[in-house]
């Protein structure tokens, strides 16, 4: 059976094994903050973050097996994302105790595809690759 040429923008791994391609990764980071007034101000007199909200959705997955047990045993686990691929220098995002909250599976060319997949995390870190 020859190998398929499926377009990728993004490496997954898991510690250091590669557990998916990915076409499309979107990582949202928003902040709760916090305004406190003193009396008879218009301005706030304390604005600050109060929690971190980390979500994420990726677009076509091309999932190995190990990515597939992840999501099914809901055990959070560290993503490791690479945009420009493998190699010195590059970039790496991590997001932190992810967990998946819904998926859009099929089947293709052998291999299980998922056609979409959301979830949460409990950070989002971005570094280089060593």
């Amino acid at each position: 059976m020859p190998t398929p040429l499926i377009a990728t923008n993004a490496i997954i791994k898991v510690g250091s094994e590669t557990v998916a391609l990915a076409r499309s990764v979107k990582i949202t980071v928003e902040y709760e903050t916090l305004k406190e007034y003193a009396f008879g101000s218009e301005t706030p007199a304390v604005i600050a973050k109060t929690k971190k909200n980390v979500s994420f959705s990726f677009e076509r997955l091309l999932a190995d097996d190990m990515l597939l047990q992840k999501i099914e045993s809901e055990t959070p686990t560290t993503l490791s994302i690479l945009p420009e691929g493998e190699g010195s220098g590059k970039p790496v995002w991590n997001l932190i105790d992810a967990l998946f909250t819904s998926l859009d599976r099929s089947l293709e060319y052998g291999e299980a595809a998922i056609e979409s997949a959301e979830g949460v995390a409990k950070d989002f870190q971005t570094g280089t690759q060593q």
